[in-house]
């Protein structure tokens, strides 16, 4: 199993290689040792970040956000039941699915057009499988920091939902 993150690394370029120990002994060397592993620095990082990651400040914080990214994810489905058809999620990792209010069918144009007035308004996300927006914010979000995430989402689909959102920032 091979891990890259930015977790990982806390925030640097790290890599993780982890596997059965068969499997690692099966490997003539250098075979498991890649690009994203070995350098002082990153490993630094990495080791104070899973310090922290196992404190119990960070642990309530991932609880806490856990509960929170679910209520708001079914607020926003709820509020804009015509155009979300799924909200699905682990963690505080979840997507929404888009769908065309008229069709019921996926809608990566919908999608994309509520990712870009997201943009304009200070909030970032991006699209999976052409209709899901992703949204997956740092683990440790700060409640408000969430909540004002949501908040703007919210605002991009009301404004999709108006017919506020032009063609043209699809070509």
């Amino acid at each position: 199993m091979l891990f890259r993150s930015k977790s990982i690394g806390g925030g640097l370029v790290l890599g993780a290689f982890m596997a059965r120990e068969n499997i690692i002994r099966s490997l003539e060397p250098p075979a498991h040792i890649f690009t994203l592993a070995g350098n002082h620095l990153s490993c630094a990082a990495g080791l104070a970040s899973l310090r922290y990651m196992q404190t119990d400040d960070y642990q309530n914080a991932v609880h806490a956000n856990t509960a929170r990214m679910a209520e708001l994810a079914q607020e926003t489905m709820n509020q804009h039941s015509n155009l979300v058809s799924f909200v699905r999620g682990l963690g505080v990792s979840y997507g929404i699915g888009i769908k065309n209010p008229d069709t019921k069918e996926p809608d990566p144009d919908a999608a994309f057009k509520i990712v870009y007035r997201s943009y304009e308004k200070g909030l970032v996300l991006m699209t999976l499988a052409g209709n899901v927006l992703r949204i997956q914010p740092p683990v440790n979000i700060t409640n408000e920091h969430l909540e004002r995430g949501f908040e703007l989402l919210n605002e991009a689909m009301s404004d999709y939902e108006a017919g506020d959102i032009p063609d043209s920032v699809l070509s």
